[in-house]
């Protein structure tokens, strides 16, 4: 028999809008892509972080959360491999801020945003806490939970290439550099603390 469902409502998208707001490693290179891009080119990004997390959660759901369960040294190790992998990509955008010219380089792109999002750790929350288990059996579940989840999470997206692009245009007095290199610096924090979360 199928368990009830109750909808999704104001509490749920205001704390999942609180969540996402946060600082972190998705947020980071959104605003770098601002600072780099610009608004108008990077508003690709805004649905494809959407596409990211949900697949994230949804393979946490499904999968991971089940098989840590099952075998408890996996989560610690997706949690070293999450670290290490925002460690690489720190390093990538520290040494990229070296070659930003009137022409961006993609520095920040579909495919690192992609990668970064996958392993953030904000998914494992939804995954285990935010979403129901009835999401992860039930599709219309998913999706009505998925529907919600957008409602904060694509203007919050937009938000941050926003932050980004004012900082480093004309208005803002932060070259598109220093933007690439606080991120960089952000993004090692971020490994650094999921990387020891997962040795102690």
């Amino acid at each position: 028999m199928l368990e009830a469902f109750t909808p999704p409502n104001a509490l749920f998208i205001a704390t999942t809008a609180v969540i996402l707001a946060v600082p972190g490693p998705t947020n980071a290179l959104l605003a770098a892509s601002g600072a780099a891009h610009g608004l108008r080119l990077s508003l690709k990004l805004v649905p494809t972080v959407l596409i990211a997390y949900l697949a994230a959660i949804l393979a946490w759901g499904i999968v991971l959360t089940p098989a840590a369960a099952a075998w408890p040294p996996i989560a610690p190790l997706m949690r070293l491999a999450c670290a290490l992998f925002l460690a690489v990509t720190a390093v990538r955008l520290w040494r990229g801020t070296t070659r930003l010219s009137a022409t961006p380089t993609p520095s920040v792109n579909t495919r690192a945003i992609t990668l970064v999002t996958l392993l953030n750790p904000k998914a494992v929350l939804f995954a285990t806490g935010g979403f129901p288990p009835t999401a992860f059996t039930q599709p219309d579940v998913f999706y009505a939970m998925a529907v919600a989840f957008a409602i904060p999470q694509l203007p919050i997206a937009l938000a941050w290439i926003g932050v980004g692009a004012s900082l480093s245009g004309t208005v803002g007095r932060i070259s598109p550099q220093t933007i690439h290199r606080m991120a960089a610096i952000l993004l090692a924090f971020f490994s650094a603390s999921i990387g020891a979360s997962a040795l102690i």
